[in-house]
């Protein structure tokens, strides 16, 4: 008569585990696969396991899949935040300068009518101040990100930047991380809005970059939202620009999945590299 009562609760146990396996930490979940297992078989159900294994032991692996890229991600996102905290001053403005120079001597950026940069954090970053100022004396059409209030949409815009806006690094207002923000009491032309004002070049931050012009960011997805909404209605992509300091370029592969679009153009301190344009 116990045999009905621990076979029900074998079972019942082997799916508990299944449903909550994905909370536990990787290192531990083949051991728990393997146990939800042998409970099913030593519970006589080996026909119960063979039905529903297949599906769970996809629907596990699609979960560690997943966990384990972010946790790549992750880790690599903390060596190079730390190696770039040891940056001195003195190095990051003179490798802005060099990244600077590299971009407006380029055939690409010489090309474009029409340009897309972040405005970087007030320290810890490649700065873009310079190259802005830059951008909107050559003429060129300058779009900046505008992020909002509501940070958890992680959701962004391309503002165009008016001609005689000034030194916005200082006239316009911060977000939370101290980076400036189109004022939210004027009218801005939005790129993208209705199939025009298209940008040309679109300069993104990163924290890593690696030799196949894979992007590592900041891990909100901003950017691969804002993509994703300019393939949806049609339009090209722009040209894709990674800058970044001389750390943030590695030998090791940045951590991909589906969703992470590779950049057509990295420019570091050293050099541009390209796959769509000749270098200049």
């Amino acid at each position: 008569p116990l045999f009905p009562i621990i076979h029900t609760l074998s079972i019942t146990y082997g799916l508990l585990v299944v449903l909550s396996v994905t909370s536990y930490p990787l290192k531990f979940r083949p051991c728990i696969i393997n146990t939800v297992s042998a409970t099913f078989l030593s519970a006589g159900c080996e026909n119960i396991w063979e039905n529903i294994g297949e599906n769970i032991r996809e629907n596990i692996k699609d979960n560690m899949s997943t966990n384990g890229l972010a946790m790549s991600k992750k880790l690599m996102r903390a060596k190079i935040r730390k190696a770039m905290k040891e940056i001195p001053n003195s190095t990051l403005v003179s490798e802005s300068k060099a990244v600077e120079t590299h971009l407006m001597s380029s055939q690409f950026y010489e090309g474009c009518q029409s340009i897309g940069i972040f405005l970087s954090m007030p320290k810890g970053e490649i700065s873009t101040r310079e190259m802005v100022a830059r951008a909107l004396s050559d003429g060129k059409d300058v779009y900046v990100p505008r992020v909002g209030t509501d940070f958890e949409l992680c959701d962004m815009e391309m503002i165009k930047v008016p001609q005689n806006a000034g030194d916005i690094f200082t006239t316009w207002p911060k977000n939370k991380w101290g980076i400036p923000e189109p004022p939210s009491d004027s009218s801005h032309t939005v790129a993208y809005q209705g199939g025009t004002n298209t940008i040309d070049l679109m300069i993104m931050p990163g924290v890593a970059f690696d030799s196949e012009c894979n992007r590592l960011g900041q891990g909100k997805g901003y950017y691969d939202r804002y993509l994703t909404k300019i393939k949806e209605q049609g339009e090209q992509y722009p040209t894709l620009a990674g800058i970044g300091l001389s750390c943030q370029f590695i030998e090791d592969s940045v951590p991909t999945g589906d969703q992470d679009v590779p950049l057509d153009i990295l420019i570091s301190p050293e050099g541009v590299k390209s796959f769509s344009f000749s270098t200049s």
